[in-house]
């Protein structure tokens, strides 16, 4: 099992990056601090990539520990459970089947658009030829 890094303190002790804890420099105090909730759950957030559902689920704007669906409006907790249960229900996956086709279709009517002008183009320059 990899441990994120560390660094010594200039009292002498070591400072977790994950949970910014200071813990003097003995074995038994850092394997209780690595088997501890707090610990755990903070490697856990650290360790998992969010951004997987970026279009979806964005940064929350006023609560850094929140994300927020763009398609069910709601707020969702950031911890890897809750989005995995947010992202695999019945209701997020229906939103972003809708969504895709929708932007789909968008997509399929601006190369309609597109290729009415070109037709448009090829006539007014075989009439001129006449």
């Amino acid at each position: 099992m990899t441990r994120p890094a560390r660094w010594l303190c200039i009292a002498g002790k070591i400072k977790c990056t994950v949970t910014e804890h200071e813990i003097p420099p003995r074995i038994e105090l850092l394997e209780q601090h690595w088997a501890g909730q707090r610990y755990r759950v903070r490697k856990g957030q650290c360790e998992y990539d969010f951004t997987a559902h970026e279009p979806w689920l964005v940064p929350h704007t006023r609560d850094v520990n929140l994300l927020w669906c763009t398609l069910t409006k709601r707020p969702v907790s950031k911890q890897p459970k809750t989005v995995q249960g947010h992202v695999s229900g019945k209701r997020f996956k229906r939103l972003v089947a809708e969504a895709q086709a929708a932007a789909a279709q968008q997509e399929a009517a601006q190369e309609d658009e597109e290729g009415g002008e070109e037709a448009w183009e090829m006539e007014g320059t075989f009439w001129e030829g006449e």
